[in-house]
């Protein structure tokens, strides 16, 4: 059904407390699809005026929209709301689902040219903006999410079929972006126009990184909704996913820890082109090698997941043989590799390591123990031959700490190897490059992956998602 049959429907009914029930929670629910992250609180009034019926809210923001419901247009218009209540920019939303004259139309423009944000909108509105929220274009869902939240002016059922017609990529910029500004605030605008503009970038063979302080060019970080309407439909773009230099500018708008964020919506795609273009400067806090899943039904293990995924929403993993690497900024989605595994010996990782400045480790022996820091000295490797071959002692060791650069800035950072717990660590962070390494080799010491193994992992390939056809 349409939510103006769906209106209707409510607002059959002669008992005035239901009527008020019915339409509130219908209103509410279509609210609640077009932004599922707002939160809506009733507020227990009705077409008061100047207590908003609905208050929309968003966690962990201070913002919030208050939605006045009213009876027809010329209701707003005869009791001067516009004017009287544009200070909280409101949503002023009307009822009556008949058409209006133009006449009424042009006045309520006429009100809200001068408000920075106040919305005027309708039913016929949002069935436009709905029905169209599964076109081919992550456009058509950023105006979709933004419509309440950001949306001013009068926006009704021509001016949402024009706002949808824009929002394709093919539309030509200047005529999107101007209408896009007049309706919408200046936040939500720049989020639509910057995924228009990012969509443009990747789509383009002959792709040029925007100079600094370009004029038109909107930087910044990518909002959450942005990231979830724009990079998977990226990844199914072949144009997009050949575009190899251009995910590394997406870099620049999105962190790890962020696009680890929106995993669910990433679930089994194949996202190499972005950590490809971006493994040596995002970082990561936890790596482990576990063992590859099999596809569901290949009993045999001989299909494997051999590109970078959130495979069924868990941790970041590529499947490398019969092991699985798997990478997380979460804690919380970090768990134990192999598990249970005795401590290695100092000699079974000497070679491991011997590329490494090392900054700590635990050396067990028979004899004696020693825990030995790198204060002040960038590699203690000197300090452990000293004691290992000192005593007549066999040396195990339970963990080594590594270091490596930091990841996009001056310095270093520390990785630790813990063999009992078979799980890599970095409290402040290392690039991921490091990690992978670090788990492969050095976690991985009894098979360790080549640097040809590792080097491969971060090398664009082929796509493997479902991109569509361009005929």
């Amino acid at each position: 059904m349409t939510f103006v049959e769906i209106l209707n429907a409510a607002k059959d009914t002669r008992d005035a407390d239901e009527y008020v029930s019915r339409v509130k929670t219908a209103v509410a629910a279509e609210l609640s699809a077009m932004d599922p992250s707002a939160v809506i609180d009733d507020t227990r009034y009705f077409n008061h005026s100047a207590i908003p019926d609905l208050v929309l809210r968003w966690p962990r923001e201070k913002s919030s929209r208050e939605i006045f419901l009213r009876h027809s247009y010329q209701s707003v218009v005869d009791s001067d709301d516009v004017e009287f209540l544009a200070r909280n920019e409101p949503v002023f939303f009307s009822l009556d689902t008949r058409e209006r004259d133009d006449q009424t139309a042009e006045q309520q423009l006429d009100e809200t040219a001068g408000t920075s944000r106040t919305l005027l909108t309708d039913p016929s509105a949002v069935d436009v903006i709905r029905d169209n929220a599964a076109e081919e274009s992550p456009l058509v869902d950023l105006v979709r999410a933004n419509f309440i939240r950001g949306g001013k002016g009068l926006i009704d059922g021509p001016r949402a079929t024009s706002l949808v017609s824009s929002a394709q990529p093919e539309t030509e910029v200047s005529q999107r972006e101007q209408l896009i500004a007049q309706s919408f605030s200046e936040a939500a605008a720049a989020r639509i126009t910057r995924t228009a503009q990012l969509i443009g970038l990747a789509l383009d063979p002959e792709f040029a990184i925007p100079g600094d302080g370009e004029i038109g060019f909107i930087g910044g970080k990518l909002s959450i909704a942005e990231l979830r309407h724009l990079v998977p439909w990226l990844l199914r773009q072949e144009a997009a996913v050949s575009n190899q230099r251009f995910w590394r500018h997406l870099g620049d708008y999105v962190t790890f820890a962020e696009l680890e964020g929106i995993r669910a919506d990433l679930a089994d795609l194949d996202i190499t082109p972005l950590i490809a273009g971006n493994a040596d400067r995002w970082s990561a806090k936890w790596a482990y090698v576990g063992l590859s899943v099999p596809v569901e039904g290949d009993e045999t293990f001989s299909l494997r997941s051999d590109f970078w995924s959130f495979k069924g929403g868990a941790a970041l993993g590529i499947d490398i043989g019969d092991q699985r690497l798997s990478l997380a900024h979460n804690g919380q989605l970090a768990s134990r590799g192999r598990g249970g595994t005795s401590s290695a010996t100092w000699d079974s990782i000497r070679t491991a390591v011997s590329s490494d400045r090392l900054a700590r480790i635990d050396l067990r022996g028979i004899t004696r123990s020693v825990i030995l820091h790198a204060e002040r000295s960038p590699d203690i490797r000197a300090d452990i031959e000293k004691v290992t071959d000192s005593l007549d002692d066999s040396y195990t060791v339970n963990e080594v700490v590594v270091r490596a650069l930091a990841p996009g800035e001056e310095g270093s950072t520390e990785i630790e190897v813990n063999f009992d717990s078979a799980i890599v660590t970095a409290s402040s962070g290392a690039a991921i490059t490091d990690l992978a390494r670090v788990a492969l080799q050095v976690m991985n010491y009894q098979a360790p992956a080549t640097d040809e193994v590792v080097a491969a992992l971060f090398t664009p390939h082929e796509p493997t998602n479902d991109a569509p056809s361009d005929e």
